[in-house]
């Protein structure tokens, strides 16, 4: 196998495997979209004096976790099915101990602040991964 980013269906059901590729486009999408939502939230909540918005980075924060779940799951079939290639799949299995890591040290903020000097290089981290994710996707597939 290749390490084409999206990969050209090669099987007769073409059109089942451009639907794969879109619902792993719209989750890495989402991703990002939340991933930007976090640092606003975050920002604002603890600049601002709203801790209601740190709630708010909090649930959000955990939804991200079932999220880089699911990309994850749609990552490894697709790259069984041959239409989405390795680099994305590498990134999408990434997401999810870098998630689940940023999860527990957000937890651990109100009593460490080596977690919170920790938390926000790997939100920055994290906030790299998902924008290049989405468009790393809608690159057009390579030919083999």
């Amino acid at each position: 196998m290749t390490s084409e980013t999206m990969m050209s269906p090669a099987t007769p059901d073409a059109g089942n495997v451009s639907r794969l590729v879109m619902v792993y486009r719209i989750v890495a999408a989402l991703f990002a979209v939340a991933i930007l939502e976090q640092a606003l939230t975050a920002s604002l909540g603890l600049f601002d004096a709203r801790p209601n918005l740190i709630d708010i980075h909090r649930q959000v924060g955990d939804g991200l976790a079932l999220l880089a779940l699911i990309g994850a799951g749609i990552a490894i079939y697709g790259n069984i099915r041959g239409v989405i290639g390795r680099r994305l799949l590498w990134i999408a299995i990434a997401l999810v101990p870098l998630v689940i890591g940023q999860l527990m040290m957000g937890y651990a903020t109100r009593e460490s602040a080596t977690a919170i000097a920790w938390h926000i290089p790997l939100g920055v981290t994290l906030m790299s991964l998902t924008t290049a994710n989405p468009v790393l996707a809608a690159l057009p597939a390579r030919p083999r």
